[in-house]
């Protein structure tokens, strides 16, 4: 049965690293799986119930948010993990890595048999983790349906890109970012319904990359108002679409946006003008 134990663990190679080339592209991977790793806990954090509007009792609720707990508490080391990733191939002279393929993430340049997918919250999502953070050499099965998810095709196919460390200055924002936007972002997006043709389904994050997604920035005051430009057509598009029905959420995120683009703002050469 998929998610337990086999009888007879597969051999694992022994990983021996010769050039600093090669060590590169294994910490490239490294970016890679712990930035789509983190993606999967957050999209079965966001896929979780949030009230007794939903149909949960007392209890229930108390539970749930106990999960959520959990799931925020895992998806922080996530975050540490890629950071140390990044932080060692800069120590190495190579350029930080935030590029990665859409989901699903299929197995073809990855460990054997690591699949990665956006899964709702449940008993499948625990099998899936359960299998992809086992300790080295425990025989495991993967959750139910994650060996043909090779068989997949991805949303879209680019070519690997690079991405500048920001400055200090630009920490606060970006926490805010998560604890501030996409915290409040990804129950709205989970509830939106797929459409007619999907009655009663809703949809969610998809995590997608455009690309070309993410590129250096060779200066640090483009850098900033570039940044505060995004910062200000997200605050447009949610005070745009707040109005809508089912959207409110996003009508308060504008102004948390409004503040993280001012405070970029005071460090833009036009400020100083």
């Amino acid at each position: 049965m998929s998610g337990e134990a086999m009888s007879t663990p597969p051999a694992e190679p022994v990983l021996k690293v010769e050039t600093r080339e090669e060590l590169v592209y294994l910490l490239g991977q490294a970016c890679e799986l712990e930035h789509g790793l983190m993606c999967e806990y957050l999209y079965a954090q966001f896929s979780l119930k949030r009230g007794l509007d939903e149909g949960l009792t007392v209890a229930q609720l108390d539970r749930v948010q106990a999960w959520e707990t959990a799931l925020i508490s895992v998806i922080k080391q996530e975050m540490l993990h890629l950071a140390l990733s990044t932080n060692i191939l800069t120590a190495v002279g190579a350029a930080p890595h935030f590029e990665r393929p859409n989901f699903p993430i299929l197995s073809r340049w990855y460990p054997p048999m690591v699949q990665i997918a956006l899964v709702p919250f449940g008993e499948r999502a625990l099998r899936h983790f359960v299998y992809l953070e086992r300790p080295a050499g425990m025989a495991l099965d993967d959750a139910v349906g994650f060996a043909a998810a090779q068989h997949a095709q991805p949303l879209t196919v680019g070519d690997a890109g690079l991405v500048g460390a920001a400055p200090g200055v630009a920490d606060g924002p970006a926490k805010h970012l998560m604890n501030w936007v996409m915290r409040a972002l990804g129950p709205v997006l989970t509830a939106l319904p797929v459409g007619p043709s999907h009655p009663g389904a809703t949809a969610g994050p998809t995590f997608d990359i455009a690309r070309p997604a993410i590129f250096l920035l060779p200066h640090q005051d483009a850098a900033w108002k570039i940044i505060k430009e995004r910062l200000d057509a997200l605050e447009e598009a949610c005070a745009s679409l707040g109005s809508q029905a089912g959207l409110g959420a996003l009508a308060r995120l504008a102004g948390k946006l409004r503040s993280m683009s001012g405070h970029i703002g005071t460090h833009s050469p036009d400020s100083a003008a």
